[in-house]
């Protein structure tokens, strides 16, 4: 059991599933919480206080709504199936299909937005003094033939 909190509630999961959330499958918001610690490389947590969650409102409602999502499809589907036939009896697990919780491109590029790790930078277009040298001009049109 994680000593960090959920980013989601029960009662979050529950609404994406449409009926009550086990005891059992309860863990699956430790681990979306878990997994969005590892993409965004922050607990978000208070130092002083590691039960109370920090961050901007935008912040914490992304990590709400993305943890949600994520524990929601672990639940609905633990072993990753891509593809379940009835009869005879096939099940596809596809090359992106994995067990447990995951992350959705549409997510991760969220969260890594929530977590400031996708912004606007500023490219200098100057090279600096060092590399440019100023320019001689002829001073006279004698000097233009030097050239």
């Amino acid at each position: 059991m994680s000593a960090l909190p959920p980013f989601a509630s029960v009662a979050d999961v529950e609404v994406r599933l449409g009926r009550t959330v086990t005891d059992g499958e309860r863990a699956a918001l430790e681990d979306a919480s878990d997994l969005i610690r590892a993409e965004t490389g922050r607990d978000w947590v208070d130092p002083d206080n590691p039960a109370q969650l920090v961050g901007d409102p935008a912040q914490l409602d992304t990590l709400r709504t993305v943890c949600a999502s994520a524990a929601a499809r672990l639940i609905r589907n633990p072993a990753g199936v891509a593809q379940e036939t009835v009869g005879p009896f096939s099940v596809s697990h596809g090359t992106s299909a994995v067990p447990g919780a995951w992350l959705t491109r549409w997510e991760r590029l969220r969260l890594r937005r929530a977590a400031g790790l996708i912004g606007v930078t500023v490219l200098s277009t100057t090279r600096g003094p060092f590399e440019t040298r100023p320019v001689d001009l002829p001073s006279s049109a004698h000097e233009v033939d030097r050239w």
